[in-house]
């Protein structure tokens, strides 16, 4: 298991720097990784371009959960960061699996807000590969203010997509989805205290 021990805070990078960030796993045969790097916090005029590469076997066993504040909304720091690039792939033996990016430049883009994020601060992105040993519980309604989605694509393959306006609620879902999974597969919880806002 792979986490963070807190949100991982990007900071203002003034004069058009930026960081970046690549990562790149391979998951051999038989092998299990969860990789839960915890909730990414821009900050105003933060730039950040990363990319998540993931290899895996046939016989290897996946769960990979990503969560994004859209600034620091006590702060009023919505959506004041200059750029946020990431881009995850998931490949099977050499065949791409699972893609997602998160691409948003709101100086840039007037319509940033709407129709990617529908004016909720928080992204939550999840993916699963490896079959489980028990069904998995489906989630629970959530408030209306609150965008998800959680299902089989096909057998073995499970996703997570959703987008929150209050962070606790994030929390929860994801929580949630990830309990679930757990006990799908007969694995002991994990400790999710790093997904705190």
């Amino acid at each position: 298991m792979v986490m963070n021990p807190s949100a991982s805070k990007i900071h203002r990078m003034p004069g058009g720097g930026f960081a970046s960030q690549q990562c790149s796993i391979e998951v051999c045969d038989r092998a299990h990784l969860e990789y839960y790097p915890a909730l990414n916090i821009p900050f105003p005029e933060a730039d950040l371009r990363q990319s998540l590469r993931i290899s895996l076997s046939p016989t290897a066993r996946l769960a990979l959960v990503e969560t994004w504040a859209m600034g620091r909304t006590e702060r009023g720091e919505h959506l004041l960061f200059r750029r946020l690039s990431s881009r995850t792939t998931v490949d099977l033996a050499g065949k791409p699996l699972y893609r997602d990016a998160l691409e948003l430049a709101p100086g840039s883009e007037a319509s940033v807000d709407w129709g990617v994020l529908e004016g909720e601060r928080y992204h939550a992105s999840g993916f699963w590969f490896g079959e489980s040993l028990k069904p998995v519980e489906p989630l629970p309604e959530g408030p209306l203010d609150s965008l998800r989605a959680f299902g089989e694509v096909e057998k073995g393959q499970y996703y997570f997509r959703g987008l929150f306006d209050d962070g606790v609620e994030m929390n929860r879902a994801v929580d949630r989805v990830i309990r679930n999974m757990c006990q799908a597969w007969e694995l002991a919880d994990p400790p999710l205290h790093s997904f705190s806002c």
